[in-house]
């Protein structure tokens, strides 16, 4: 949800910045964009590679 909230503010900063109607800078707000979105990646893989994991023989599944 971060990382949809965060594309969405970067986006209306563009925008802005296009038609010169904000003065704010534009590259704070694209660097915590992209850091969410590489949090949210990782989160992802994180949640993959643990249940690759736990499907191994031997191993209990972690959800159950």
């Amino acid at each position: 949800m971060l990382a949809f909230n965060n594309a969405y503010r970067f986006r209306d900063l563009v925008y802005k910045q296009i038609f010169k109607s904000n003065e704010e800078d534009i590259r704070p707000q694209l660097l915590v964009t992209i850091g969410s979105w590489i949090l949210l990646i990782g989160i992802i893989i994180i949640a993959i590679a643990s249940q690759q994991k736990a499907e191994e023989p031997g191993l209990k599944s972690i959800l159950g």
